[in-house]
């Protein structure tokens, strides 16, 4: 039985998903409470996950010329899968928080934007879900800055395809958007206000006991 909880960070580069993931989970162990913190496709030595990250952004050093944008995210799916079940799910089942950033959303975004197969995306990503299982997040927070740092031309695009899968998402799980702050600790304060609330409303006998002071 799923005892732990998962919380998403999600949005496009440069919007510090990687910061305040980090930040929360630093607070979470402030305050004495089980958390992991687990990035998609990842970065740990050693993994499936920083080998695809490492393809992914200078993929040149495995003498690689091109990749298809299909191709690309199809290698983004397996690392998720193995991080799933190699590191989540035993986590999840071991009653502790897993601070997850960037989730299957930003395969079907990233995907659709550089024109990848949208047929061969739904299904890939019905296959990660198949992995998931019942595992739902008990959150994602959906980062915007108004001046993001990403250089990338396609950010309105990116922001548009989040947007629209965030409203057919917050059908299946709690959503928030966020917009982030320059100061950091106005948005931590924002998205702990925001854990409590939706944590406390779904509460039950149980859930991990979660007690976040503002």
């Amino acid at each position: 039985m799923i005892q732990g909880k998962l919380i998403v960070f999600e949005g496009p580069d440069s919007v510090d998903k990687t910061t305040l993931a980090r930040i929360l989970v630093a607070r979470f162990d402030g305050f004495r409470i089980p958390c992991d913190y687990v990035s998609f496709p990842g970065k740990g030595m050693g993994t499936l996950g920083r080998l695809v990250y490492d393809i992914h952004h200078d993929m040149m050093q495995f003498g690689i010329n091109s990749i298809n944008s299909t191709s690309l995210q199809l290698l983004h799916i397996a690392a998720h899968i193995d991080a799933i079940g190699r590191v989540i799910v035993p986590a999840l089942k071991n009653g502790r928080i897993v601070v997850l950033d960037r989730y299957w959303w930003s395969t079907f975004v990233y995907g659709m934007v550089s024109q990848a197969n949208r047929q061969s995306l739904e299904q890939m990503i019905a296959l990660e879900k198949n992995h998931w299982g019942e595992i739902r997040p008990h959150v994602v927070f959906l980062l915007r800055r108004a001046r993001a740092g990403s250089a990338d031309l396609r950010l309105p695009q990116l922001i548009a395809e989040y947007e629209k899968l965030a409203q057919c998402e917050s059908a299946f799980t709690n959503v928030v958007p966020l917009e982030v702050h320059s100061d950091v600790e106005i948005t931590m304060l924002e998205i702990i206000q925001s854990l409590k609330d939706i944590l406390e409303r779904g509460q039950t006998q149980s859930d991990v006991s979660i007690d976040l002071p503002l």
